[in-house]
């Protein structure tokens, strides 16, 4: 009788720890990045524990805000765009727990908020064509080893480059010496990769 009862307090208490285990990851993850209007970004956060940090880096991966939280507190700040230059920047959150980016594209017209996606295809890239140019531009941020590669449409490797654990990827191709036809720019980020079809005419 006694060893039943002492499986069922032992059971009660793993389903007490599991349950204020449960509570406090939730907590942990109650933080929310938004557009407050065409160019600012508010940050807010509740349940913050010690040592969570927000912090926001420019393109080329300098800090420039960066802020450790107080335990327990709701925490709000606006931060307004405006006041930067045009270009890429990236917001991280960061607890005990997880790291979550988003990236904040500024120009004059306004700002451009993406949360980076963490499965599979845990990265975005930006590929754009300005003429004979291709632009490509992603956020590396499990700074992971990195390789671009443009081949021919006989799988002949024409252009390859190689980053090894940089925050921000940047890269520009001039097509203008390529014959006409179609081309493929492949993106491997540790396993992970991504294709884009690039036509030349």
């Amino acid at each position: 009788m006694k060893t039943n009862r002492m499986n069922l307090i032992q059971k009660g208490m793993l389903t007490l720890l599991i349950l204020l285990i449960s509570i406090s990851l939730q907590a942990a993850d109650k933080v929310e990045v938004a557009k407050n209007n065409r160019t600012s970004v508010v940050i807010e956060a509740t349940e913050t524990s010690q040592g969570d940090e927000v912090m926001i880096r420019n393109q080329r991966g300098d800090i420039i805000y960066r802020e450790q939280l107080d335990a327990s507190r709701t925490y709000k700040k606006i931060f307004q765009f405006s006041l930067f230059d045009n270009g890429v920047y990236i917001i991280s959150f960061e607890n005990d727990e997880k790291v979550t980016h988003y990236n904040v594209i500024k120009k004059n017209k306004g700002i451009k908020l993406i949360e980076v996606n963490k499965n599979l295809n845990g990265f975005e890239p930006i590929v754009k064509r300005n003429g004979e140019m291709a632009h490509i531009f992603f956020t590396n941020a499990d700074l992971k080893d990195v390789e671009l590669r443009i081949t021919d449409d006989s799988g002949e490797i024409l252009s390859s480059s190689n980053f090894d654990e940089e925050l921000i990827i940047k890269r520009s191709y001039d097509l203008s010496r390529l014959p006409s036809g179609k081309y493929s720019l492949r993106i491997n980020v540790g396993e992970q990769s991504f294709t884009n079809i690039l036509n030349v005419q």
